[in-house]
């Protein structure tokens, strides 16, 4: 099959990447990812809009790919262009307005046309030259710059996948890493939000009141505690309520989650939970919400590397409020599972039964989700006798 104009310009660039000799090794960062910012945006038929791919904790990398998505009866990407994280800039000392690219770069990527066709881009950028690894760009930055012109009202998302950095040196060339990424939702109708409608919460069917009066129930007894939550924006999403309980002084006690449901858009739910009061007195309860349009799964993610010491290490989330799925983790301890350890699913905290030894790489399969709040609900008050 005759390959495409678009495949082979993006080829010609990756040529660079086995045409140098290198001799130092690095280890990737456990917290690197690719992320679309604004991972929320709105935007209006016939309008356009413009979103950025960045990388964050980046080790030092040669070169970057990154492939984007999108839905075409939406989205059409009408331009595009590098970001800085290659190059670098120089700034003129003699006159600081001025700046240059501090270091050569080549970014090649699938023609427009084609990519529209697809609903689909490849693209790969490089750095030029033989370069030592010191050289090489790390951090956090901005990769590129991606325009859109909205064709159709309704909810999009900008699917990053198979994203991954020139990081390291196998047999003298620069060698690619992949790593997770988070993808960007744009909304061309509404707004992406779901919360509590109306702040409305109920305790065993009745709404009660804040500062006076109350509700009241029996120590031992279970209650049933509901929250009211309502998709008012565009896209379908999943939500969660969550009933915090404080005593008499404020003092919190506990906070109960809610089911997960997929709620689509503009229509309402109630989620509920159930509490039991150990104790007599006043008690007081509050609902928030929180929503998040997708799961995302990501495989093969390095963890930390062993010293024989540490057995604490992090999951790699995002800087987005984030949540791992329970049950959804693997953890590779040298490339073989392991289930000696315990896990914090809010904080994606691994502690290890035994420190890993030395050198052993601890790798990770999980899925998480990014954590959007809402609002809170009025405040119900609880007397148990």
């Amino acid at each position: 099959m005759k390959p495409t104009k678009g495949l082979l310009i993006v080829s010609l660039v990756m040529v660079f990447l086995v045409s140098l000799t290198m001799i130092n090794v690095t280890f990737a960062s456990p917290s690197t990812y690719f992320h679309v910012e604004p991972p929320y945006m709105q935007g209006t038929p016939t309008g356009k809009f413009e979103v950025a791919v960045n990388i964050t904790d980046a080790p030092p990398s040669y070169a970057w790919e990154i492939h984007l998505s999108w839905d075409p009866d939406r989205l059409e990407l009408i331009n595009l262009w590098q970001g800085d994280f290659l190059h670098r800039w120089y700034v003129d000392p003699f006159d600081p307005t001025v700046k240059y690219p501090l270091y050569n770069t080549n970014m090649a990527f699938t023609p427009l046309g084609e990519a529209n066709a697809a609903a689909e881009i490849l693209v790969t950028c490089t750095l030029v030259g033989d370069l030592p690894m010191e050289e090489w760009a790390s951090g956090s930055g901005w990769l590129l710059s991606l325009e859109f012109l909205v064709q159709a009202r309704g909810g999009a998302s900008l699917h990053l996948f198979d994203t991954r950095l020139w990081d390291h040196i196998v047999e003298g060339y620069p060698a690619a890493t992949y790593y997770p990424a988070v993808d960007g939702l744009v909304d061309t109708t509404d707004f992406f939000f779901a919360g509590l409608d109306g702040w409305k919460l109920k305790v065993n069917g009745k709404a009660g009141v804040s500062l006076e009066g109350g509700l009241k129930t029996n120590v031992g007894e279970q209650n049933l505690l509901e929250a009211n939550v309502k998709n008012s924006g565009s896209l379908d999403a999943y939500v969660q309520a969550f009933f915090e309980i404080r005593d008499s002084a404020g003092y919190w006690l506990a906070t109960i989650p809610s089911d997960v449901v997929l709620l689509p858009s503009g229509q309402s739910t109630i989620l509920s939970a159930t509490w039991i009061a150990n104790g007599a007195g006043m008690y007081y309860i509050t609902a928030y919400s929180t929503f998040y349009k997708e799961l995302i799964q990501v495989t093969n993610v390095q963890v930390g590397t062993g010293n024989g010491v540490n057995k604490r290490f992090f999951l790699p989330l995002p800087i987005y409020p984030s949540v791992v799925v329970a049950g959804s983790v693997t953890v590779y301890l040298g490339g073989t599972p392991t289930a000696a350890y315990k896990i914090d699913y809010a904080t994606g905290k691994i502690t290890f039964n035994v420190a890993p030894a030395k050198f052993v790489v601890i790798t990770a399969d999980y899925t998480y989700h990014n954590v959007f709040p809402d609002g809170f609900s009025r405040t119900v008050r609880l007397r148990a006798v």
